[in-house]
């Protein structure tokens, strides 16, 4: 699409939202005729307006494998913005995704608080997330005191959804996996986290869902 074709489209609807009509695009080829439950936040709420909500909403897909799988939106850009037109990265270019085994949208509304929690980081710091990196879980509200060994989440490429090229630039799709202490420190101390994620885990990972007892499966 050039430049003025983009402004042509936006003058013609203002509501347009590019960037989140192409998630939708996204998550419809691979969920062809589902019905995904969607969580937005309260606009008044959003850090944009001076709240405290990082993401703009949350949609849950139901998988034909038996999970949900979870896509943020508010990392990228998402609305009809003429700055924007162009760029190499949309917005922070990703958003998160989980899977989660829960079967109903409203029991996996802690994976939301998570994920808000990973934007609260992105945000604060003014950083950008990358495939293969390590989150501790201290920083996003894990507490040791939490019933669960994990400590800490590691960012892939989701396993099924594919790196967008939109009107404001790539957006890749971030999956969450929840790591224990052992296999963090194991990611951390080897030869790079990405090889032997691959190596060592991937084999066991699967399809990724998000696992509060287990993590990304075991590694010794």
């Amino acid at each position: 699409m050039t430049k003025n074709e983009f402004m042509r489209k936006l003058a013609a609807d203002p509501h347009w939202a590019p960037g989140w009509d192409a998630i939708e695009a996204e998550f419809a080829r691979l969920y062809p005729g589902a019905a995904p439950q969607h969580f937005a936040t309260a606009v008044e709420a959003r850090v944009a307006l001076g709240g405290d909500q990082y993401l703009d909403g949350y949609s849950f897909y139901p998988s034909p494998k038996g999970y949900l799988h979870i896509v943020t939106f508010g990392l990228s850009e998402l609305y009809g913005e003429k700055r924007a037109f162009g760029g190499q990265w949309s917005g922070k270019g990703c958003e998160l995704t989980m899977k989660v085994h829960e079967k109903a949208a409203g029991d996996a509304l802690w994976a939301c608080d998570l994920l808000s929690a990973i934007a609260k980081w992105v945000h604060g710091g003014h950083r950008r997330l990358t495939p293969y990196q390590i989150l501790a879980g201290a920083d996003l509200g894990i507490s040791k005191a939490t019933d669960t060994p994990v400590a800490a989440v590691l960012l892939i490429p989701d396993t099924e959804a594919e790196t967008l090229q939109t009107v404001y630039g790539t957006v890749q799709f971030l999956q969450v996996l929840a790591l224990t202490k052992h296999q963090a420190d194991r990611l951390l101390t080897g030869a790079g986290v990405r090889e032997v994620y691959e190596k060592e885990m991937k084999p066991l990972v699967g399809d990724g869902c998000f696992d509060w007892q287990n993590g990304a499966g075991e590694t010794e």
